[in-house]
C-alpha cells in the first residue's frame, strides 16, 4: 500500500511540476538517481544485513558456508523542483530523495516488498556562490559538497553503503541548516567553505547502545540522549576542488546528556559520580568530537583517494564500527582510514583496489563495552573491482573481505562476491 501511495504521489508530482514548466517555464522539475539490482554470494553472516549493506562479520559459519541472495534495495530516487529566483537572485529548490533500505513488510514475502526509507529532504536557497540548505542533508564530515563529487569509494553495488563504512569512514545524516560559500581560485579552482548546525544525537535513553550484542535503533518516542544535551552538533569544513584535485579537511563537535532530559546530569541517576572518564565531579554531559580529512587526484587514467579521521564517541557518526556504548563507562577514542585507487583501461573499463580499516582504543573498548563478547574493536575492509560504465549504465564484479576483531570472539573472516547492473541518471 505504501509503495502504490508512493509511485500515485510521485506520478502526481511529475505531471503538475511537467505543466507547471510548460505554462510558466519558471520552474524546473529534475528527477535523478539510479535503479537496478546485485547478486551475490557470501560465506559469514555479515551485519548489519546481507546484500549491498555489509559493514563487518557478525559470525562465521564452520560449515554450509554459502549463501546466495539478490538486492534491489539500493535503488535511489531524487526528485527536485527548483522555482524563479527570489531574495535578490536566489534559486529556490525542493529536494527528496528516498532508497529501499526501509525494512522488510510484514508476511513471509516481506523481503521483496520492501519500505523506503528518507535519505534527503531540504528546501535550497542558491545564489552564485552562496548556498543554504534547511531540512535533512549529508554530514559535511561524510566528504559530499556542492563542488566535488561525493569523497566515497568508487563502487556499483555498494554505493548506499559503501564498505569503507565502520572501515574509515565516518558521517550520516541530520535535519539542520547547512551553509556553503564558495571562493574562486584560478581560473578552475574553487574553495568552498561550509558550516552545519544540526540535532545531536545518540541512542534513545530507553534503548542504551546494544543489548545482548544487538544494535538497538537511535531513537524511539523521547528524546535522544543527543537531544538531551539542550546543544546542536556544528562541524566546519574547508574544500578545495578542481578537476584533477580535491581535498577537504572537516571538524566535528556535539554533547550527549547520559541522564536523558528531566534528570540533573550531575545527579547520577544513570551513572555513578567519577565513573566518567573525562569528569571528574560527576556524570556530566560527554563530547563526541572528530576531525576529518580526505584527498583525491586523477592523472589521467589513475584515480587515487582516500581519507582518515581520529575522534571519540563518534558513533552518531557511524564510528566506533557502529556501536554505541554504555557512557557510564567513559570514552572511546578511534582512528579510521581507507585508501583507493583505479585505473581506466578505456573509457569504459576500469579496475579498482581498497582497503580500510577502524581501530578503537583497546583499553577504552574493554572498558567502555565491558561485558559484550560480541563489541568489535577493530574492522579491516578490503575489496576489488571490474567496473564496465558506458552513458550512465553501470555494470560491476566486486569481491569484498572482512576481518573483524572482537572483544571476546576473536576474528571473524567473511567474504563476498557481488555482481550489480544500475542504471544512473
Amino acid at each position: 500500500m505504501r509503495l502504490r501511495l508512493l509511485a500515485i504521489a510521485m506520478l502526481l508530482s511529475w505531471s503538475a511540476a511537467a505543466h507547471a514548466a510548460d505554462s510558466d517555464n519558471q520552474y524546473t522539475f529534475a528527477f535523478h538517481g539510479f535503479v537496478g539490482g546485485s547478486l551475490y554470494g557470501q560465506d559469514a553472516h555479515l551485519g548489519p544485513s546481507a546484500g549491498g549493506q555489509p559493514m563487518w562479520v557478525d559470525k562465521t559459519l564452520s560449515t554450509d558456508k554459502l549463501s546466495l541472495g539478490g538486492d534491489i534495495r539500493q535503488t535511489r530516487l531524487n526528485f527536485s523542483l527548483a522555482g524563479p529566483k527570489v531574495l535578490n537572485g536566489a534559486t529556490p529548490k525542493a529536494v527528496v530523495e528516498i532508497d529501499f533500505f526501509g525494512g522488510n513488510s510484514s508476511g513471509g514475502f516481506g523481503d521483496v516488498s520492501v519500505f523506503p526509507r528518507m535519505r534527503e529532504a531540504y528546501a535550497e536557497l542558491a545564489w552564485e556562490n552562496t548556498t543554504i540548505q534547511v531540512g535533512q542533508q549529508y554530514s559535511l564530515v561524510l566528504g559530499v559538497s556542492t563542488v566535488s563529487t561525493p569523497f566515497l569509494p568508487a563502487s556499483v553495488g555498494h554505493v548506499a553503503f559503501p564498505v569503507t563504512y565502520a572501515a574509515g569512514t565516518i558521517g550520516w545524516r541530520y535535519p539542520g541548516i547547512y551553509m556553503y560559500e564558495r571562493i574562486p581560485v584560478g581560473s578552475d579552482t574553487k574553495l568552498e567553505l561550509a558550516l552545519e548546525v544540526a540535532r545531536s544525537a545518540w541512542a534513545n535513553p530507553a534503548n542504551p547502545g546494544e543489548v545482548n550484542g544487538n544494535l538497538v535503533p537511535f531513537f524511539t518516542d523521547t528524546p535522544g540522549l543527543g537531544e538531551a544535551s539542550g546543544l546542536p552538533q556544528i562541524e566546519a569544513r574547508a574544500m578545495l576542488a578542481n578537476k584533477m584535485f580535491q581535498g577537504f579537511v572537516t571538524g566535528h563537535w556535539s554533547s550527549v546528556d547520559p541522564t536523558g532530559d528531566g534528570v540533573s546530569p550531575l545527579a547520577g541517576a544513570a551513572c555513578t559520580p567519577g565513573t566518567l572518564k573525562s569528569q571528574s565531579s560527576g556524570c556530566g554531559n560527554v563530547e563526541t568530537m572528530a576531525v576529518n580529512g580526505g584527498l583525491r587526484g586523477i592523472f589521467g587514467p589513475l584515480t587515487i583517494q582516500g581519507a582518515g579521521y581520529v575522534g571519540q564517541n563518534t558513533a552518531p557518526l557511524l564510528g566506533e564500527i557502529v556501536q554505541f556504548q554504555n557512557l557510564a563507562l567513559g570514552d572511546v577514542k578511534e582512528w579510521g582510514a581507507w585508501g583507493q585507487a583505479g585505473f581506466n583501461f578505456t573509457p569504459e573499463l576500469s579496475l579498482w583496489g581498497l582497503i580500510g580499516t577502524e581501530r578503537l582504543d583497546t583499553g577504552d573498548a574493554a572498558r567502555a563495552f565491558a561485558g559484550n563478547a560480541n563489541a568489535r574493536w577493530q574492522n579491516t575492509s578490503s575489496q576489488g573491482m571490474l567496473q564496465y560504465a558506458e552513458k550512465g549504465y553501470k555494470v560491476g564484479l566486486e569481491f569484498t573481505h572482512w576481518l573483524t576483531r572482537t572483544l571476546g570472539n576473536g576474528n571473524l573472516n567473511g567474504n563476498q562476491l557481488m555482481a550489480s547492473a544500475f542504471y544512473f541518471f
